[in-house]
C-alpha cells in the first residue's frame, strides 16, 4: 500500500451522509449495533483494557465462498457466506472477526452431517471479534461454516465503502469500493482476519446491470439475478491461497484502456466514464513493469489479470490487492495537456510499488505485521529500482535520497522513533507503523543491504525466498536466511542491528596524510536530533562503508564492515591534494561529520561538480542535520553553501530548499526572518536567472522540475521579478489569453497567493470549483495555505471541511495553512482542536489522523507553543492508539526546533545540553538547560547573572556597578535564596546607540584576540560556556577588549537572556515577548535590520574566519587551530 503520507501534500472533503439505513438493520442486534457505533465515535466509555490475543488456532478457514449484494441507495450490503473450515481441536465456538457487520444466522455443518445452527453471537468490540456458540461440540474435521449478514457501506474509506463522483452529465453518484488493508476485511464480511491465516476466495457480487463489477480475479459467468432483472450476478474465477487484506471488489461506473504484457498478461487501467485516455500512460508503465519484475524474481506472474483501477473517495495513496489495485486518482491519472512533470514521475513510482507487492506481500506475505516492513520497505526500494528501469531520464536514485532516505533519518533521529520491526499487539496499533520508519527506512536499508550484497547475488537471493516461501507466509530472519545462503556474507548479524534497533549512527571521520596514504579514524555514535548522545550504553550497528576519493568519484576506493566503536583504516596511493568522502552515493544509511580540514577539502568538489549529484546532496544534507542537532555551527553550514552557487541538479536543490524551509520556518517568530529570505533570493536568483520562465530546445524532465522548483522559492521569497512576472502570466491565465504550463501552475498560483488578497484567493477558489481533473484540485489545495491574511487564513480552514474538499484531501489544505506562515501554523492548531472531534470521527483514527496532526504542530518552534501541544495532548487520550502514535514524533518535532533555538544560545554548538539526561528519556521542553552545579565556576554567566541580581559581585563586575534592574516573579523577590531561586532572570538593557555602532564593526580575527579559542573551552559542563555572545561582545566592548570572531561565528548570531523559574534554569528566545519590556532584548535582535545584514555579511564574506568544528563530538580528536580559514567562495554569476 502506498500511503497518502508518503506524498507532500494530499488533500481531503466531507462526504453527504447517507440515508439512514432500512428498519431491518436497526432491528437486528440493535443494542451490541448502538454500542458498537458509539464506540466507533468514541463517545462510549472505553472498556477496561485487556491483553490483546491473537486468533484461537482451533479452526481455520481453507475456502471462502463470499457473495455480496450492495445497496447503492440506500448504501447498505447483504452478505452471504459459506466457509470450508478446517476443525484442528474439538470445540464449541468459533471465533473470527467482525466490525460493524450484524450476523443474522450462522450455522456449522460437518463434513458428511448434519448441520448445527449458532445459538449465540458475542461482540467483543473492543478486539473486533465475533464468537459463534453451538450447543454441541464440532468434532475435528472439515466442514462448512454458513453465516446471513448485513452491513453498511460507510463512509470512512475503510472496509466496504462508498465513493462519491459526478457523472459527465452532473449526476451526483455512488461506487462502492473496498479499503482491507491492515484490519478492515472485517467490516465486509466475518472471517479469519490476519495476515497468516490465507485461504482460497470464490466471489460473486450482485450487481445493477448497468454497472461495472471488479474482483482480484477474472469474470467467470455473469447471469440475471432472479428476483430483479435490472440487477445481474457477476462470479469471479477463485483466487490462489492469500491473506484477506488482500481481497477486493469495486462496483461503479467506469471506462477502461487494456494492453498485454509481453508475457501475456491482460493489463487494464480503469477510469472514470469519459477519461479513458488519462489512463494511458498508468498502462504503459505497468505493461513495462510486469515483465521487469517477472525477469528480476525469476518468478512469473501467478494470474492471468492485473487491473489498475482510480477511485475518487481513498485515504491512501494506493492499495495492492491481488490482481486489482486500487488508486488515487491523482496516482493513476495523467492528462497529457495539463498534468505536470512531477505527476508522472509519481504516478510511474506508484505503479512501480504496487505491482511489486503482486510478489512481495501478495505471493509471499508477512506472518504477521510485526514484519510489515517487509512488504513495505521492499516495494518502497524496488518501485526505483523499476523507474530508473524504465525511465533513466528521471535521475531517480538521487531523488530518493531527497524523497526516503532523509526522510526516514529526519523521523529517526528523534527520541521516540521505533524500530523497523516493531512488536504490534491490538489491531488498533496497526495503523501506526503505516509511517517513514517502515517504508522510507525500510527501503533505505534494503537499498544499503543490495549496495552491500551485490546485484546478481541480490537477485540469487531474492529468488530463492520468493520460491520457497510462495503462497505462504515469511519473517524478516527468512529473507536474511535466503539472501546469506546467496552472498555467502553474515547478513543476519548486520541487517539484525538495523531492523531490531531504532536510530543510526553518526559516523565521525578525521584523516592523517601519512607518506603516500591516507590514514582514517572513524568512530561511530547514535545520531540524535535533540543534540549528541550521551547514553552509557550506546547501541552499535555493522556499517558498510564506502571510501572514494577524488582519483574516481564515481568508484568506491575502498568497502568495509565497521563492526567496532572505533576503527582506523589505511588508504593506499592518495595525495595529499586529493579529497576523501564516505558513503559513496549516500546508500548507508548513516551521518557522516567531517573533520575541520576534510570539509573544507571537499569544497572544490561541489565548486566543479566533480563530486557526484547524490554525493552533493548527502554532504550538505548532513550538515544541515548536524547544525540543527547543535553539532556543529549553522554558520559554518551557510558558508558550505555557498560553494553550491552553481549547482545544477535538481534534486540537490530540492534539498537545500528544503533545508533553508526549516530553517525560515525556525525563524519566523523572530526578526530574523527577513534577513533568511533575503538570503534564499541571493542563494536562488543566479539559476532562477539560467532557467528563466520558458523551456528551452534539449531540456528534460529534471529541468522542469527544477524551473519549478525555482521559481517557487523565488516567488515566495518575494523576488521582485518573479512577482511581477507571475502576476503576469496568471493574470493572462484567468483571462484565458495564454494558458499557463502545468509545471508552471504551482509556482505561479504560490506566488501570487502569498502576495495577493481577498480577490487573488476568490479567483483561486473559483478556479478550484471549475477544474475537472483532480490533479488541477489538488494543486490548488496545496498552495492555498500560502496566504497571509488572518481572515483570509480563516477561510481557507473552513474551506478544508466544505463538500468541495474530497475528505481524503482536507488533511492536506490543513497542513498547507499550517506550513505557509507563523500566523497560519497558529490559526491552523487551533482549527484543528476545535473541530477535532469531527476531524477525528470522519478518519476513524487511521494514518490520515496522524497526518493530520504532523503537519499541524512540527513547525513550531516557540516553546510557548511546544508546551500548549504537549498539553492539548488531552483531547485525544480517549481515542484509538493511532492518534497517540501519531501525536508523540510531532511534540518532539517541535520541542527540538525550538530547543534548536534555545538551549544552543547557552551551551554553544558541540556543546552537551543534557549530560545527565537518560538516552531513553523524553526530549526536554524547549528552553529547559541543566542547573548550575555547585561547583560551577564564578564566572558561569548563569551564576553571575544571579549574583547580579542579589548585588553580589562577579570577576566581571565590581560591587558598585549597577547591574540589571531586578524582576519578581510568582516565585518570590528576585533576591530570593534558596535552591529554588539560586538563580534568577538575567535582564538586559538594550545597547547603546555607540554599542550598536561598535557591534556592526567589521569583526577581528582570532588572532588578534586575548581570550582562549572556544575550542579550547572544558566541555564537561555547559555552563563553563558563555551564555549571551551578545553580552559577552558588549562586555569586552565596554572593556575595550576585542571580540573572538570565532567564538561568535560560532554561535551563529544567537543570542538569549538568561532565565530560570522554580524548576530550573531556562534559556529564553530573544524576541519581545508580553511580559518582557522591549528595553530587555538580546543585543543583535535590537539591533535594525540594516545592521544585521552588515553583520550577517561581514560574517559570511570570504575574508571572515572560518566557525570551528563541531567540539566534544569524536573523543580524542583535537580541535582546529583557530587560524584555519576556508577559501573564499566563488563569486555568483
Amino acid at each position: 500500500m502506498w500511503l497518502a503520507a508518503a506524498a507532500p501534500s494530499l488533500a481531503r472533503r466531507l462526504l453527504f451522509l447517507g440515508p439512514p439505513p432500512p428498519p431491518l438493520l436497526l432491528l437486528l442486534s440493535r443494542s451490541s449495533r448502538r454500542h458498537r457505533r458509539l464506540h466507533s465515535l468514541g463517545l462510549a466509555a472505553m472498556p477496561e483494557k485487556r491483553p490483546f490475543e491473537r486468533l484461537p488456532a482451533d479452526v481455520s478457514p481453507i475456502n471462502y465462498s463470499l457473495c455480496l449484494k450492495p445497496d447503492l441507495l440506500d448504501f447498505t450490503f447483504e452478505g452471504k457466506l459459506e466457509a470450508a473450515a478446517q476443525v484442528r481441536q474439538a470445540t464449541n465456538q468459533i471465533v473470527m472477526n467482525c466490525a460493524d457487520i450484524d450476523i443474522i444466522t450462522a450455522s456449522y455443518a460437518p463434513d458428511g452431517d448434519e448441520e448445527i445452527h449458532a445459538t449465540g453471537f458475542n461482540y467483543q468490540n473492543e478486539d473486533e471479534k465475533v464468537t459463534l456458540s453451538f450447543p454441541s461440540t464440532l468434532q475435528t474435521g472439515t466442514g462448512t461454516l454458513k453465516i446471513d449478514f448485513v452491513g453498511e457501506l460507510n463512509d470512512k474509506m475503510k472496509g466496504f465503502y462508498r465513493s462519491k463522483y459526478t457523472t459527465p452529465s452532473g449526476e451526483v453518484r455512488y461506487a462502492a469500493v473496498t479499503q482491507f488493508e491492515a484490519t478492515d476485511a472485517r467490516r465486509a464480511f466475518p472471517c479469519w482476519d490476519e495476515p497468516a491465516i490465507k485461504a482460497t476466495f470464490d466471489i460473486s457480487l450482485v450487481v445493477p446491470k448497468d454497472r461495472v463489477a471488479l474482483s482480484n480475479m477474472n469474470v467467470i459467468d455473469r447471469k440475471p439475478y432472479p428476483d430483479d432483472e435490472n440487477v445481474v450476478e457477476v462470479k469471479f474465477a477463485r483466487t490462489p491461497v492469500m491473506s484477506t487484506y488482500l481481497v477486493a471488489f469495486v462496483v461503479g461506473e467506469y471506462d477502461f484502456v487494456e494492453t498485454r504484457s509481453k508475457d501475456g498478461v491482460c493489463v487494464r487501467v480503469y477510469t472514470p466514464v469519459g477519461k479513458a485516455e488519462q489512463g494511458k500512460f498508468a498502462l504503459e508503465v505497468a505493461a513495462k513493469t510486469l515483465p521487469f519484475y517477472k525477469e528480476y524474481f525469476n518468478v512469473p506472474y501467478p494470474l492471468p489479470k492485473i487491473d489498475l483501477i482510480a477511485i475518487a473517495d481513498f485515504a491512501a495513496g494506493a492499495m495492492e490487492n491481488w490482481g486489482l489495485v486500487t488508486y488515487r486518482e491523482t496516482a493513476l491519472l495523467i492528462d497529457p495537456k495539463n498534468s505536470c512533470s512531477s505527476s508522472r514521475q509519481w504516478v510511474a513510482l506508484v505503479v512501480g510499488h504496487e505491482l511489486a507487492h503482486q510478489w512481495f506481500g501478495n505471493l509471499v506475505t508477512m506472518e504477521w505485521w510485526t514484519h510489515l516492513w517487509l512488504n513495505e520497505g521492499f516495494a518502497s526500494w524496488i518501485e526505483y529500482l523499476c523507474v530508473d528501469h524504465c525511465f533513466p531520464e528521471y535521475d531517480i536514485w538521487t531523488q530518493f535520497v531527497s524523497a526516503d532516505y532523509t526522510r526516514a533519518q529526519e523521523l529517526d533521529a528523534l527520541d521516540n522513533s521505533h524500530p523497523i520491526e516493531v512488536s504490534v499487539g491490538h489491531p488498533s496499533e496497526v495503523d501506526e507503523i503505516f509511517d517513514a520508519i517502515s517504508y522510507s527506512k525500510g527501503a533505505s536499508v534494503i537499498r544499503m543491504l543490495h549496495d552491500y550484497i551485490g546485484d546478481q547475488d541480490f537477485k540469487k537471493g531474492m529468488n530463492m525466498y520468493l520460491t520457497k516461501y510462495q503462497q505462504k507466509n515469511a519473517a524478516t530472519e527468512d529473507l536474511w536466511e535466503s539472501l546469506e545462503n546467496a552472498s555467502g556474507k553474515p547478513i543476519a548479524a548486520v541487517m539484525n542491528t538495523w531492523t531490531k534497533q531504532m536510530g543510526f549512527p553518526l559516523i565521525y571521520v578525521e584523516a592523517e596524510q601519512v607518506e603516500d596514504d591516507r590514514l582514517l579514524r572513524l568512530s561511530q555514535r547514535k545520531f540524535c536530533a535533540s543534540g549528541p548522545y550521551v547514553g552509557e550504553d550506546c547501541p552499535q550497528w555493522m556499517v558498510p562503508i564506502t571510501i572514494s576519493t577524488s582519483e574516481d568519484p564515481n568508484q568506491a576506493k575502498l568497502k568495509i564492515l565497521m563492526d567496532k566503536t572505533e576503527m582506523s583504516v589505511v588508504l593506499k596511493n592518495v595525495k595529499p591534494e586529493q579529497w576523501v568522502k564516505l558513503n559513496l552515493g549516500t546508500v548507508g544509511f548513516y551521518r557522516t561529520q567531517y573533520s575541520s580540514a576534510m570539509l573544507e577539502s571537499l569544497l572544490p568538489g561541489i565548486r566543479d561538480l566533480s563530486l557526484p549529484p547524490v554525493d552533493r546532496l548527502g554532504l550538505q544534507n548532513d550538515l544541515f542535520s548536524l547544525a540543527r542537532a547543535g553539532i556543529i555551527s549553522t554558520v559554518e553550514v551557510l558558508k558550505v553553501m555557498e560553494a553550491f552557487v552553481n549547482e545544477p541538479n535538481y534534486t540537490v536543490w530540492s534539498d537545500l530548499s528544503c533545508n533553508l524551509g526549516i530553517l525560515s520556518t525556525l525563524l519566523s517568530h523572530t526578526d530574523f526572518y527577513e534577513e533568511i529570505q533575503e538570503f534564499v533570493k541571493d542563494v536562488f536568483s543566479p539559476i532562477g536567472e539560467r532557467l528563466g520562465w520558458d523551456p528551452k530546445p534539449g531540456e528534460g524532465h529534471l529541468d522542469a522540475l527544477l524551473r519549478g522548483l525555482v521559481l517557487g522559492k523565488l516567488g515566495k521569497a518575494g523576488h521582485k521579478a518573479t512577482l511581477e512576472e507571475a502576476r503576469r502570466r496568471f493574470k493572462d491565465h484567468v483571462e484565458g489569453k495564454q494558458i499557463l504550463s502545468a509545471d508552471l501552475r504551482s509556482p505561479v498560483y504560490l506566488t501570487v497567493l502569498k502576495h495577493g488578497d481577498g480577490t487573488t484567493l476568490d479567483i483561486m477558489l473559483k478556479l478550484h470549483k471549475q477544474a475537472d481533473m483532480q490533479e488541477e484540485k489538488n494543486r490548488i489545495e496545496r498552495v492555498l495555505g500560502a496566504t497571509l491574511s488572518p481572515e483570509l487564513i480563516q477561510k481557507v480552514l473552513t474551506f478544508a471541511l466544505s463538500e468541495e474538499v474530497r475528505p481524503q484531501d482536507t488533511v492536506s489544505v490543513i497542513g498547507g495553512v499550517a506550513g505557509g506562515s507563523k500566523h497560519g501554523r497558529k490559526a491552523a492548531w487551533k482549527f484543528v482542536k476545535d473541530n477535532w472531534e469531527e476531524l477525528y470521527n470522519r478518519y476513524q483514527g487511521g494514518f490520515l489522523i496522524s497526518r493530520l496532526i504532523k503537519l499541524s504542530v512540527e513547525g513550531f518552534a516557540v516553546d510557548k507553543m511546544a508546551g500548549e501541544v504537549k498539553d492539548a495532548d488531552l483531547l485525544k487520550r480517549r481515542h484509538r492508539p493511532q492518534a497517540r502514535g501519531g501525536w508523540c514524533p510531532c511534540l518532539q518535532r517541535g520541542a527540538v526546533g525550538a530547543r534548536r533555538l534555545h538551549f544552543s544560545y547557552l551551551v554553544g554548538d558541540g556543546a552537551q545540553p543534557f549530560p545527565n539526561r537518560s538516552p531513553n528519556a523524553a526530549p526536554p521542553l524547549a528552553g529547559d538547560v541543566p542547573s548550575c552545579p555547585a561547583q560551577c565556576p564564578a564566572q558561569c554567566p548563569l551564576r553571575r547573572g544571579a549574583s547580579q541580581l542579589s548585588g553580589a559581585p562577579t570577576p566581571n563586575s565590581s560591587a558598585s556597578s549597577p547591574g540589571p534592574p531586578s524582576l519578581s516573579t510568582s516565585s518570590g523577590p528576585a533576591n530570593r535564596t534558596g535552591p529554588e531561586s539560586s538563580l534568577r532572570p538575567t535582564l538586559l538593557p538594550a545597547p547603546s546607540q555607540s554599542e550598536r555602532k561598535a557591534f556592526t564593526r567589521p569583526v577581528q580575527s582570532a588572532a588578534t584576540s586575548r581570550l582562549p579559542h572556544p575550542a579550547s573551552l572544558p566541555m564537561a559542563n555547559p555552563c563553563s560556556r558563555p551564555a549571551n555572545p551578545g553580552l559577552e561582545a558588549r562586555e569586552r566592548m565596554s572593556s575595550g577588549r576585542p571580540f573572538n570572531a570565532d567564538r561568535l561565528a560560532n554561535e551563529g548570531f544567537r543570542v538569549a537572556t538568561a532565565a530560570t523559574n522554580r524548576r530550573g534554569a531556562r534559556c529564553r528566545r530573544g524576541e519581545v515577548r508580553p511580559e518582557y519590556p522591549s528595553a530587555f532584548l538580546p543585543p543583535f535582535l535590537s539591533l535594525p535590520p540594516a545592521s544585521r545584514r552588515s553583520l550577517t555579511a561581514s560574517l559570511l564574506s570570504p575574508s571572515a574566519t572560518r566557525a570551528p568544528a563541531a567540539l566534544g563530538a569524536a573523543p580524542g580528536v583535537p580541535p582546529p587551530p583557530p587560524e584555519e580559514q576556508l577559501p573564499p567562495p566563488p563569486a555568483a554569476d
